[in-house]
């Protein structure tokens, strides 16, 4: 059709204008290409070598929001980078943020096990709590070059209607590297038929 001098009928069947279609012709006569020819485009306002920490910094840490990098980043013009600037070089890079979870952590079901938990422990005694640790300590020995081990550990039971648990704090060195646990477990019972469970851990 354009061949036969037809640039209007051309443009209409793709819904363009028709000095759109003459330029895209010319430019596949002049370099045998239709795409856009090479340009320099607007410079960028970082280099290559102050956008590689940028990335190692975002890589290292996921939750890193990227206006505290902006915010320490100076570019080519001398002034702070913005946000945007830093989101697009990630984006590039293949990097995206980890934003952290706001809600609730326990659903429903975890409520329920939990529950079941605390009722099947609720009467524990203090030689079986024991057992437990002890167990811990023989997982823990299964790791090399274990250096050293420290363990201390309550227990305490108040009666029957309100009893409580609370251990541990075990902290071990493997490979050189600390590594802390810490795990407290309460027990209560607050009124007859309802009970509580908290568990934090590190």
């Amino acid at each position: 059709m354009f061949q036969s001098g037809l640039r209007w009928a051309v443009a209409r069947v793709f819904g363009v204008h028709h000095s759109t279609v003459g330029r895209l012709a010319e430019r596949y006569h002049t370099t045998g290409s239709s795409s856009d020819r090479p340009r320099s485009g607007r410079p960028h306002v970082t280099t290559a070598a102050q956008d590689h920490p940028s990335r190692l910094l975002h890589l290292r840490d996921r939750f890193r929001p990227a206006t505290r990098t902006a915010a320490e980043t100076t570019g080519t013009h001398h002034r702070l980078l913005s946000a945007r600037t830093i989101r697009n070089r990630l984006r590039a890079d293949g990097i995206r943020p980890y934003r952290p979870y706001v809600g609730s952590v326990l659903t429903p079901q975890h409520c329920r096990a939990q529950i079941q938990w605390c009722s099947a422990h609720r009467r524990w005694t203090l030689q079986r709590w024991s057992r437990v640790v002890a167990l811990w300590t023989n997982v823990f020995g299964v790791f090399g070059n274990l250096v050293s081990f420290y363990r201390e550990w309550l227990c305490t039971i108040e009666g029957r209607s309100n009893s409580s648990v609370s251990f541990t704090h075990e902290q071990t060195w493997v490979r050189n590297t600390q590594i802390q646990f810490l795990l407290l477990i309460k027990i209560s019972q607050l009124e007859p038929g309802k009970q509580s469970f908290h568990l934090d851990s590190e």
